[in-house]
């Protein structure tokens, strides 16, 4: 998978935002954690993921559409004379170029870190990503070149990747009905969050997912 097969799989904005609102629900049940987020500033809303291991995405709602960027640090698109890979940000709508100014998408750094960019204008039809950007997989790059793989759980398949997370990484067995409940934005009950960890407190769970914007909190 690449850039151009992740435009091809995103789903249409709405969607989007709601899964991306959903994942942050489910990790603030499961895991009580801040892997997926989820917050409005400033008239804009970010989905954000980081894994704590170099690699993360944001996305950005705001009235002129959506932006996303992401790094996956072991690319070797991450560190490329310490410039942008060429061609990443090539036929970026002029929206959006703000963005590579904001310190939050630098990663630490003095300016725009990415290896993987997309953006979709209000109105617009489809995703975009850079023109022309060279994603031939050298020896050893199992996963692809540019890590753009990390947008797969808002992808298809949502609640299987998200139950394999559960298992692999939180070592949580949440309850599958309970995933699709979530995912799929419907109210939710002690027995929902319950099945989906027993020892979650609900006041807690009702505060975060009320910052959140959860449906009926």
């Amino acid at each position: 998978m690449d850039v151009y097969d992740i435009a091809a799989a995103l789903p249409p904005v709405d969607v989007l935002r709601r899964r991306c609102l959903a994942l942050a629900a489910l990790d603030a049940i499961v895991t009580d954690g801040d892997r997926f987020t989820f917050a409005e500033a400033d008239g804009e809303t970010t989905a954000r993921m980081d894994n704590g291991c170099g690699d993360e995405y944001d996305i950005v709602f705001s009235a002129a559409g959506v932006f996303i960027r992401g790094v996956y640090h072991e690319s070797m698109m991450a560190d490329y004379h310490q410039t942008l890979w060429p061609g990443l940000l090539a036929g970026l709508p002029k929206a959006f170029v703000p963005y590579l100014l904001e310190p939050r998408f630098h990663s630490g750094t003095m300016s725009f870190e990415a290896t993987f960019v997309l953006w979709r204008l209000d109105g617009a039809d489809r995703w975009s990503a850079g023109r022309g950007i060279d994603l031939s997989i050298p020896e050893g790059y199992e996963e692809g070149t540019d890590g753009s793989w990390l947008l797969d759980p808002v992808c298809d398949h949502p609640v299987d990747w998200y139950l394999e997370l559960a298992e692999t990484v939180y070592e949580a067995f949440p309850d599958r009905g309970a995933v699709e409940h979530v995912l799929a934005l419907l109210p939710l009950d002690d027995g929902i969050v319950a099945a989906l960890n027993p020892s979650a407190d609900l006041v807690d769970v009702h505060t975060v997912l009320t910052r959140l914007g959860y449906p009926g909190c």
